[in-house]
């Protein structure tokens, strides 16, 4: 394995754009022999060779691709890929746009059902005019009204369970930051230098945010792989604050 990772390099070395994709092993048998469906293309930044023939490559990821056919080159994996891309900006706003919309139409709804369920006034029951007679030294006839049949009272219809808020962008990365700086504060300073060398400041923009935030999250590797196929940087970050639930919840 090490002669097929040291071919590989090379090769990769000699190309004009030195680089290489990087899949996670697949945890389930599928159409790609043991490997995932979307990976990370990694820009080579350096390479150290080592004196028993390992190496130290620095690289960095620059784009996201999904696996379209693999097939094996000299004891290595090699496939033919698609690029992933986010959606435009306008999209993106779009698709923020209709969220905060849903919110709009559940409050309105609960609104509607709210003033429904406001009891109407009690009407006072008209006496009938053979209930009572008049008092003039007749004999009068008694007439029986038969009385409604009782019928007890209908059950109310049960309200609507509460949907969940939609966040907007901002929010999503307001809560985020707070997990950020709840680990932060709990940490060990070896810790925190280490997430400020390795990982680098925040960055502002939500796209490369998510995938900031991403590497900061304490889980299971296969879980942040999840977020390669969304090209949405908002419904990454949604994604990201459900993580983030889970783990506030069970710590």
């Amino acid at each position: 394995m090490l002669r097929q990772r040291c071919l590989m390099l090379r090769r990769c070395l000699e190309s004009p754009t030195p680089r290489f994709g990087m899949v996670l092993p697949s945890r389930a048998p599928g159409p790609l022999g043991g490997l995932c469906e979307y990976g990370t293309m990694l820009e080579i930044r350096s390479v150290q060779m080592l004196l028993d023939g390992r190496s130290l490559v620095e690289t960095v990821g620059s784009w996201r691709f999904k696996i379209l056919e693999k097939d094996m080159r000299d004891g290595y994996n090699v496939g033919r890929i698609e690029c992933i891309d986010d959606i435009s900006d306008e999209d993106e706003a779009e698709l923020e746009r209709l969220a905060l919309d849903r919110n709009a139409a559940r409050s309105a709804e609960a609104s509607s059902f709210a003033r429904s369920e406001t009891p109407a006034p009690t009407p006072t029951p008209a006496l009938s005019a053979h209930a009572v007679a008049p008092s003039i030294g007749v004999p009068t006839s008694t007439v029986s009204v038969p009385a409604a049949p009782s019928r007890g009272p209908s059950p109310a219809p049960a309200p609507p369970q509460p949907p969940q808020r939609e966040l907007s962008t901002a929010e999503l990365m307001a809560n985020c930051m707070h997990f950020v700086d709840k680990v932060r504060s709990g940490s060990a300073p070896w810790l925190q230098q280490r997430l400020n060398s390795t990982l680098g400041p925040m960055p502002a923009n939500p796209r490369e945010f998510s995938y900031w935030m991403a590497l900061v999250m304490p889980i299971d590797e296969h879980e942040k792989a999840k977020l390669l196929p969304i090209r949405s940087p908002r419904l990454r970050l949604r994604l990201l604050v459900h993580w983030i639930e889970q783990l506030n919840g069970s710590w």
